[in-house]
């Protein structure tokens, strides 16, 4: 595996940062995927996830006039799955197809 700073990693002086995107996504550093960012955390990434899931499954973060409003073990259950997910460590319960 080639260094970090021969995988078309920003040197001081270097390209600019869509140049750079671009030569990482050719040579498989990061996925090609418009709600990447470069430098977020897992568990920022899992937050995110959560919050579509949230919205998907119909469910308020927040308390507000009517709607489904989360509990405190689906968030933790729901946050934690989605870390194990991020992590690649989930488990299925289902066979893949």
């Amino acid at each position: 595996m080639q260094p970090l700073c021969d995988r078309g990693v920003e040197r001081p002086g270097g390209r600019d940062g869509k140049a750079r995107a671009r030569s990482l996504r050719r040579e498989g550093v990061v996925a090609d995927h418009k709600d990447t960012h470069v430098g977020e955390s897992p568990e920022h990434v899992a937050y995110r996830l959560l919050e579509r899931i949230a919205d998907v499954e119909g469910v308020l973060l927040t308390r507000s006039d009517g709607g489904k409003v989360a509990t405190r073990k689906w968030i933790l259950d729901t946050y934690a799955e989605c870390l194990d997910a991020v992590r690649a460590n989930r488990r299925y319960n289902k066979p893949m197809t």
